[in-house]
């Protein structure tokens, strides 16, 4: 079985997953967008065709479709919610939401496809910085009686210095495949597919050298 994942899912997952891709449409489409300058929504027409596409999390309770004509148009932004208490995947798997539910004229179905690989080792110098910490004395005078006396203080005191220190590190890769259909309500009829893609890097060092 194809796997699949839904826009709403990338929303809960993480605010860098914004994948990007073509949203191909083959039957005309009509989706809700908000009104800003009056209360209530307005329908879009999403005519046949193919679009440069991209999903935008907002936050855990909506996400934005955003999607782009391939002549230039003007991008073209539709809210989808989440519903509380959703139980979303946290890797490969697939979710299923009714239009009630998102508060679109469509049903969602999206599936998640993750491969996961490492880059090989690589080594050199980087910029980093390290604190020291000493004891410090100074004489504290002040006049008693007309004439002064004298003591000394003392206390530590943290000095920071920019120094480079050789590192070995390598590269995780999540690399995830997004395929979002938008169906007619309870028919399971796909009007419009998103199929995008979305890669997540993470350094990570397997050997710190002194820092000077």
């Amino acid at each position: 079985m194809k796997k699949i994942l839904m826009l709403i899912f990338v929303l809960a997952l993480t605010a860098c997953e914004n994948p990007r891709g073509m949203f191909t449409v083959s039957n005309e489409m009509k989706l809700k967008k908000k009104k800003y300058l009056f209360f209530g929504s307005k329908e879009i027409k999403i005519p046949v065709g193919s679009y440069n596409a991209k999903i935008a999390i907002k936050s855990k309770r909506k996400f934005k479709f955003e999607i782009n004509d391939l002549n230039g148009s003007a991008v073209k932004r539709f809210t989808f919610k989440v519903p509380k208490g959703i139980e979303l995947p946290t890797g490969r798997g697939d979710i299923f939401l009714t239009s009630n539910q998102v508060k679109q004229p469509y049903d969602v179905y999206v599936v998640v496809d993750a491969e996961y690989s490492s880059s090989e080792s690589y080594s050199g110098y980087e910029f980093c910085t390290r604190t020291i910490r000493r004891r410090v004395c100074r004489d504290i005078c002040r006049i008693v009686n007309g004439r002064y006396v004298c003591h000394q203080e003392c206390y530590y005191e943290e000095t920071t210095y920019r120094g480079n220190r050789y590192v070995r590190y390598h590269y995780n890769y999540t690399d995830k495949t997004f395929t979002v259909e938008l169906q007619g309500p309870g028919t399971g009829v796909a009007h419009g597919i998103f199929n995008g893609t979305d890669r997540d890097t993470d350094k990570i060092y397997d050997h710190y050298g002194y820092c000077y």
